[in-house]
């Protein structure tokens, strides 16, 4: 009779357990579908957005943190296409000018989800007639890979994948950390430029660019941070009288061959920058717009390992 009532019982709880199997695979999807995520934006907004389907992204950048937390794209700006990193399907609808996003177009797309940038008053400008229209908007800034992590997190939230919040931020903030170790404590003194496709050249602080952010924080001392006179319009003079022991150059905007050609007509064949210690010593870097100017997001601890590389480079036969 006891084996005959343990079969039983055994032959309920097997049913028993088959059953959730199949019903928690539904239910999870359900979950999914249901899942509500309120956040605050960089503005200070309280945001709430239910499984986005149309996804509007006016910021290139922004469109691979999107990508980046499992997200799919049906409307952005045109800086996206010029992004090599971003994967963009044919009926991804172009915005227009990240500066100036069509707002009547923007609204005709029926959005349930706009990311947009701080940064950009014609941006945040729109906030007020969006909100009205019923369309949940947020705006980000992300000057640091912090500011990068914690998108990525609300990002991640709304996608429901914490499986690319660990690979896209926990394991990168991991390899930063590995990086940093490696600066010596030497603080060099190094010089950050960046110049623009139509041939300006501007000298940036630590906190205005990407590559002075990592500078910074692998403990190199910008020339411009100290001497404020230095900082904006290029001056060779202030250049030379500063002297630094490595100078870092990126590019910015569309044609990247036009800024390198400035590169050399406006700096290589001028006497007074081939004087300087760090040109003399081939310490002139031109780096990777794509991880210096613009962010970097899941790359950025390829970024830090590439100026690490530069001013700390490893010793032969260490890891």
């Amino acid at each position: 009779m006891r084996v005959l009532l343990a079969l039983a019982m055994s032959a309920i709880l097997l049913a028993g357990c088959g059953k959730p199997a199949g019903q928690q695979a539904v239910n999870q999807e359900a979950a999914k579908q249901d899942r509500e995520v309120t956040f605050q934006d960089s503005l200070g907004h309280e945001i709430t957005v239910k499984n986005p389907k149309k996804v509007a992204v006016l910021m290139g950048s922004f469109v691979d943190v999107w990508q980046s937390a499992g997200g799919t794209v049906s409307a952005t700006v045109k800086d996206s296409w010029t992004n090599p990193n971003l994967k963009l399907g044919n009926d991804v609808v172009n915005l227009g000018d990240q500066y100036h996003p069509n707002l009547e177009q923007l609204i005709s797309e029926k959005p349930d989800f706009i990311i947009g940038s701080s940064k950009f008053d014609a941006q945040t400008g729109l906030y007020d007639q969006l909100k009205q229209a019923g369309i949940p908007a947020a705006f980000f800034k992300v000057d640091s890979f912090d500011d990068y992590l914690s998108m990525l997190k609300i990002m991640t939230d709304i996608t429901g994948r914490t499986d690319l919040y660990e690979q896209n931020g926990i394991k990168v903030q991991e390899q930063i950390a590995q990086v940093k170790k490696r600066a010596d404590g030497s603080h060099p003194r190094v010089l950050v430029i960046r110049v623009a496709s139509s041939g300006a050249i501007k000298v940036m602080g630590s906190n205005e660019i990407v590559l002075g952010e990592i500078l910074k924080d692998l403990g190199a001392e910008n020339v411009a941070d100290t001497d404020s006179s230095i900082k904006g319009d290029f001056s060779m003079e202030a250049v030379v009288a500063s002297n630094p022991d490595d100078i870092f150059a990126t590019t910015m905007g569309a044609d990247t061959d036009k800024a390198k050609q400035a590169v050399d007509k406006t700096l290589s064949s001028d006497p007074a920058w081939q004087s300087l210690t760090a040109v003399k010593q081939g310490k002139f870097h031109m780096m990777d717009k794509f991880l210096y100017q613009i962010k970097p997001n899941a790359n950025w601890g390829k970024a830090y390992e590439g100026v690490a590389d530069i001013l700390f480079p490893k010793q032969e036969g260490t890891k």
